[in-house]
């Protein structure tokens, strides 16, 4: 079984090219009997890999892209009769005792669309979780890192001195594997996290030789990137206020007031339309070349009739939207359930108005977070970070 065969087995009379080569072929004539393809993926991630604006970290990994074929065929089953649905925000089942409904959990689970897991999938993204993308929400002296192989734990160095300057420019960061630095205490070797020269954060790992210490290294970033790549899919049509007697104007999606607006797309906020919330600032993620990739899956596979707004956030409009859609999750289903059974308490209803109102607001805060660019002189090289219109935000001369 294909499946079964370990990528560290390789044959003795056949090379790891070759072993490469052989089973990329296999799996991708196991695709095509499903009409489905990874070579723009493929090629997407090539280039990736070779890009030189600042993502340098990023390699083009083959047993990933193994791995990442194989997983999407596993799943098949599922992520193919299940494409176009969206999340069962109830998510819940009948006590067969008490023939009442009780609600299951949302967060840390892996409740999730069917559209979600397809695309999810289609990126080479192998884990969505619905749960938290920002772990810490305040400045603090080390922070954890919880995969399910190993948790990383970090500390950030003298931090008596600009706490919170080196904490801010060490959760934009710990995830470029170009940024740390091996060094030494005693017989010992340490990884940093390194700002230029200033080091700023430091993981609390030892260990004997140089070599093992880079060879964590590799495994440290693919784990944490695997942990953090995720987003988050809200369909509007949920956010529509169920009583306009008790919603006010500041509970609603903003529309297209001006004179000019005859596109239908403006004039209603809520129907066929999807926000996607993803993570800018991490590996792959802050990446042109990748972004654009994910866009086109995203909304190819998305249904025809669907809008779609994606958003690559920063970690504060991350957070904020996290907080208010963990929230609003909450009271959703419960406040749909007691309106339609005419058994809503003024107490809920306006708990539910608050969520939402909360949620709305953290919607309209989203900016898509670009690359900085610079303006150089004209005869350098366009992989140095050029202004691009609409791509990239004004950096320092």
């Amino acid at each position: 079984m294909l499946s079964g065969e370990s990528l560290d087995e390789v044959s003795l009379y056949e090379s790891r090219t070759t072993f490469y080569d052989r089973r990329n072929r296999v799996l991708d004539h196991l695709l095509a009997r499903f009409s489905e393809s990874f070579n723009e993926y493929v090629f997407m991630m090539y280039q990736l890999s070779q890009n030189t604006s600042g993502m340098g970290s990023l390699s083009f990994d083959y047993e990933d892209l193994i791995e990442d074929k194989q997983k999407f065929i596993n799943n098949y089953p599922e992520i193919s009769s299940n494409r176009g649905l969206g999340m069962d925000y109830l998510n819940a089942t009948i006590n067969e005792t008490t023939k009442e409904l009780e609600f299951e959990p949302f967060w840390n689970t892996n409740h999730r669309g069917g559209y979600e897991k397809r695309v999810a999938k289609l990126l080479g993204i192998n884990e969505i979780p619905l749960r938290n993308i920002v772990t810490e929400e305040s400045a603090q002296t080390q922070w954890t890192v919880e995969t399910e192989p190993e948790h990383f734990v970090f500390k950030i160095v003298s931090p008596a001195v600009g706490l919170q300057e080196k904490w801010d420019w060490a959760q934009l960061h710990f995830l470029d594997q170009n940024l740390y630095k091996i060094d030494n205490i005693g017989a010992k070797f340490y990884l940093y996290l390194v700002d230029e020269t200033k080091k700023i954060a430091r993981l609390n790992k030892s260990f004997d030789t140089e070599s093992e210490a880079y060879d964590y290294l590799v495994f440290m970033i693919k784990t944490m990137n695997i942990y953090y790549e995720n987003f988050y899919c809200l369909e509007h049509i949920l956010l529509r206020p169920f009583d306009n007697t008790f919603f006010t104007d500041d509970d609603l999606l903003t529309v297209c007031l001006n004179d000019d607006c005859n596109d239908e797309a403006n004039n209603d906020s809520y129907s066929f339309k999807a926000t996607i919330v993803l993570p800018g600032y991490i590996s792959r993620f802050k990446n042109l070349i990748f972004r654009k990739y994910a866009e086109k899956i995203f909304r190819q596979e998305a249904p025809a009739h669907v809008l779609l707004k994606i958003c690559w956030v920063n970690v504060e409009d991350m957070l904020g939207f996290q907080k208010t859609y963990k929230n609003w999750l909450k009271n959703y289903r419960k406040y749909k359930i007691h309106f339609c059974n005419n058994t809503l308490t003024k107490t809920e209803a306006t708990k539910y108005r608050k969520a939402l109102h909360e949620l709305i607001l953290a919607l309209k805060e989203l900016n898509t977070l670009y690359p900085e660019g610079n303006l150089y002189d004209c005869q350098l090289s366009e992989s140095n970070n050029p202004i691009i219109l609409g791509n990239t935000s004004l950096g320092t001369l």
